[in-house]
């Protein structure tokens, strides 16, 4: 039996992204962004998606891959990754449940992809590879935002590039014991 996604988008997206938004915003550094609505609906969209996909396991792998890819609808800028990073925050945690029923599953592989395409989101998440931090970083308050996920989580892969590392050092200054795991002398 062919088990799909329901097509309908829940009614309640658009008010959970001003819920997100709104709670978001007094934990920020500095002055966020503006919201991007397509943006944050589009990745609460996904999330959600992902959250069934992780908890009904009768869904056809192709129609986890076929939601999975579906992109953004604004390119990345600062608006649009704090925007995404409102749901997809929640990647890392995401991606160790459905890791944790199978390493090999259309689920991981796309949130896998997601997190390489959405760095502010995935700080911490293992094996993602080289990513671009450039569409958020020049924004003070994301920027940091990054740096205090990449300490928190103590992440060194996102130190090969060289402005993020120097964020991060210019954040620590002369206390580099409060991020122990990065490797930043």
């Amino acid at each position: 039996m062919k088990v799909s996604f329901d097509p309908q988008v829940p009614r309640e997206l658009d008010e959970a992204v001003t819920e997100l938004d709104l709670a978001a915003r007094p934990h920020l550094a500095f002055e966020p962004p503006v919201l991007s609505r397509p943006a944050a609906s589009w990745a609460l969209l996904v999330t959600y998606r992902a959250c069934q996909a992780l908890v009904f396991r009768e869904i056809e792998g192709e129609v986890v891959r076929a939601v999975l890819a579906v992109p953004c609808p604004e390119p990345p800028s600062p608006s649009v990754c704090y925007s995404a990073d409102l749901s997809l925050r929640y990647l890392p945690d995401l991606l160790s449940l459905a890791k944790g029923i199978a390493s090999d599953d259309p689920l991981v592989h796309g949130l896998h992809a997601i997190c390489r395409s959405w760095p502010l989101s995935s700080v911490g998440v293992p094996d993602v590879g080289e990513v671009d931090a450039r569409p958020f970083l020049s924004h003070p308050s994301l920027r940091q935002l990054y740096v205090d996920r990449i300490i928190e989580r103590g992440d060194g892969s996102r130190l090969a590039d060289a402005a993020v590392r120097e964020a991060v050092r210019e954040a620590v200054g002369d206390f580099p014991n409060l991020a122990p795991k990065l490797q930043l002398t």
